[in-house]
């Protein structure tokens, strides 16, 4: 696979593919109530690897034309809840 500079790639956990990370490859899950599993779907198998969750208060946030310090505090609510997700559910996004 050739690579262009400044893209980004990756590699599926689950077959092995090498490919372009490009518009689709992330996508969403719901979980639960108001909360959204985001994660990196393979071309070729279709396995979906965890990245991150977010809430109907992060979705709204992130809409707002922030201030420096309102996107100080949209990164520590990020933050925060990523890792009251992994508490929830058990799971840890980054192994090893």
């Amino acid at each position: 696979m050739q690579v262009k500079k400044g893209s980004q790639v990756t590699v599926c956990q689950e077959c092995g593919q090498v490919f372009r990370l490009e518009v689709g490859s992330i996508q969403s899950q719901p979980l639960a109530e108001g909360i959204d599993d985001y994660g990196i779907v393979c071309p070729k198998c279709r396995h979906f690897a965890h990245s991150f969750y977010i809430n109907n208060r992060l979705k709204a946030l992130q809409k707002q034309d922030a201030t420096r310090q309102e996107r100080r505090q949209y990164k520590h609510e990020f933050v925060k809840f990523q890792h009251q997700m992994e508490k929830r559910l058990h799971r840890y996004a980054n192994p090893g």
